[in-house]
């Protein structure tokens, strides 16, 4: 078994399984600061903000059959103790890198994702 970490490994994530959907699956157990999608692998890695709250998502779901949308998914601690991403403008530069990681629940508006392409643009690479 890998050693615990605040990435969390999602196999079996199929192509019905949304982002939001994970975060529903995690969020009861802490703030999840990251989330990446593998689609090609039907895989994610979703990191939690620290690792306790790894471990008790860990611990519920060793005793119980995770599943979304009626598939079951399969967890495990991941080998990379955090996610790190790398802003291709700022490769050698020594620029800060930083990230927005935006949820939208309950819109009540009707957006498009060019509109809010459009007015996430400003602040920087989307």
């Amino acid at each position: 078994m890998t050693e615990p970490s605040k990435v969390i490994h999602v196999r079996n994530v199929g192509q019905e399984i949304s982002e939001n959907d994970l975060l529903q699956l995690f969020q009861p157990f802490g703030v999840i600061t990251k989330l990446v999608m593998l689609r090609a692998k039907n895989q994610a890695l979703l990191q939690m903000q620290d690792i306790a709250a790894a471990v008790n998502a860990m611990q519920f779901y060793s005793n119980v059959q995770p599943s979304i949308r009626g598939r079951s998914v399969y967890v495990q601690f991941s080998s990379h103790q955090e996610l790190t991403t790398v802003d291709q403008n700022a490769q050698g530069r020594g620029d800060e890198v930083s990230d927005l990681f935006l949820v939208l629940l309950e819109v009540a508006l009707c957006i498009t994702y060019i509109e809010l392409n459009t007015l996430m643009v400003s602040l920087g690479n989307i």
